[in-house]
């Protein structure tokens, strides 16, 4: 039986079965090339030379990233008011009308490493007394850092507010009360009230009376306690009181005097007494 064909006499060769080699002269499908197909890479194996990789067509070179071990790179530390004033930063501003030079070290030889405009507000902490390391942040969020020259900054020293003084008051009080009608005899007690003293003041009592008015006072014989009595009579019906407490400044706390050294085993006090009187040398 006669198999259609092209009316060659050639045999029709069977296939390759899969994963078995075409035989010598066969040809393979591809685009024409003559060109052998290499084999791809394994995992893990590196690619022959003169094999193109792909990539973003960049000639850049990708720097490796930083191998365990080594420092990357410094970066500044942005700290808190609280942390600055801990660690003795205090607030300033730069003064000088055209800026301050900001140095890397305190050398001022050295090129500048910015300048600071004039109204720029830091945190200044004093080295010496001609520099002081500052820290401020910019608008951007940077920091910046380094050294300046004090004679350049003004500090904002912050005043502690002082104790405010206490109000102190007198008032008196009378044993008659609201009494309007008093009888001649009667016994008066005035008693002298103190506010806003401290457990530490030291005051004097002196009461006073004036018999016109108030015009001229008199003290008041003995009247040097909290409290003052007197016995209404024809003349002292008219009298006014007063009391006048005295504030005494707090005295000084009493240096301890200076133990005098004793005289060496050498040279007794009393030998190198009589040698200065006479004259003579005493040897050491």
């Amino acid at each position: 039986a006669e198999t259609e064909g092209d009316g060659s006499d050639e045999g029709t060769e069977p296939a390759a079965e899969d994963g078995e080699p075409a035989e010598d002269g066969a040809e393979t499908e591809g685009d024409g090339s003559d060109e052998g197909t290499e084999p791809a890479a394994e995992e893990g194996e590196p690619a022959e030379d003169g094999a193109e990789t792909e990539g973003d067509g960049s000639d850049e070179e990708v720097k490796p990233a930083a191998e365990d071990g080594e420092p990357e790179e410094e970066q500044a530390v942005v700290l808190t008011e609280e942390e600055l004033q801990e660690q003795g930063y205090i607030q300033a501003n730069v003064i000088r009308e055209d800026g301050t030079a900001l140095y890397a070290d305190m050398d001022d030889a050295a090129e500048p490493a910015a300048v600071l405009e004039a109204g720029a507000q830091l945190w200044l902490k004093p080295v010496d007394e001609i520099w002081g390391q500052i820290q401020l942040t910019t608008e951007e969020g940077n920091v910046v850092a380094g050294f300046v020259k004090l004679e350049d900054l003004a500090a904002y020293v912050e005043e502690e507010p002082e104790e405010p003084l206490p109000i102190r008051t007198v008032r008196i009080t009378s044993s008659l009360g609201d009494e309007k009608t008093v009888y001649e005899g009667t016994e008066v007690v005035l008693t002298a009230v103190l506010e806003g003293f401290l457990d530490s003041d030291v005051y004097t009592v002196q009461w006073q009376y004036t018999a016109d008015e108030g015009a001229t006072f008199r003290n008041v014989e003995n009247g040097n306690e909290m409290t003052c009595r007197y016995v209404i009579d024809e003349e002292t019906f008219t009298y006014g009181y007063r009391v006048m407490i005295t504030l005494k400044a707090p005295e000084p706390a009493e240096e301890e005097p200076a133990e005098e050294p004793a005289p060496t085993e050498e040279t007794p006090a009393e030998e190198t007494a009589a040698a200065e009187a006479s004259g003579e040398e005493t040897a050491e």
